[in-house]
């Protein structure tokens, strides 16, 4: 006999025997007694959280129907922890028109300053959010954030 086919058929009936007489012992979870209670409670559970999920999507896009001060607030948060990200963006988005090089020095300075900018611009909303400066809680800034509009976004300077 081959030695791999002789250590597969070793491994089998090593395996056959450690677990001789453990399968009795585990309760049968396809059983249909065990389905049903299982089955009921899951039914139950997934009717809750599924009615649940459509309230929060309801709420939650009327949240983001209209700007109000949370969502400049949170704007505000997105872009004083986000901001470093123009690092990262800017080369990337100068490279759409511009060879690498102009694009790797051109985007880090660019991101650079784009990034004091947010930092700015995230600590005003921040300070301001209750108050609807600009009217009616309008991003000062476009995008408003530093991953938004990824396809259309220009490099900005």
């Amino acid at each position: 006999m081959d030695p791999p086919k002789l250590s597969c058929l070793i491994s089998r009936i090593s395996a056959d025997t450690m677990f001789e007489g453990v399968s009795s012992k585990i309760p049968d979870l396809w059983s249909p007694k065990i389905l049903n209670e299982k089955g009921a409670f899951m039914k139950k559970h997934f009717l809750i959280l599924g009615m649940a999920a459509l309230v929060l999507t309801g709420l939650i896009s009327e949240a983001f129907a209209k700007d109000d001060a949370f969502t400049k607030f949170g704007r505000g948060m997105a872009n004083i922890t986000l901001s470093f990200g123009e690092l990262y963006t800017q080369p990337i988005l100068l490279s759409k028109d511009n060879d690498i090089s102009t694009a790797f020095f051109g985007g880090l300075f660019k991101g650079t300053a784009m990034f004091i900018v947010r930092e700015a611009v995230g600590i005003y909303e921040v300070i301001t959010f209750p108050l609807p400066v600009p009217k009616e809680y309008k991003p000062i800034i476009e995008p408003s954030t530093t991953f938004t509009d990824w396809d259309t976004r220009k490099p900005q300077g």
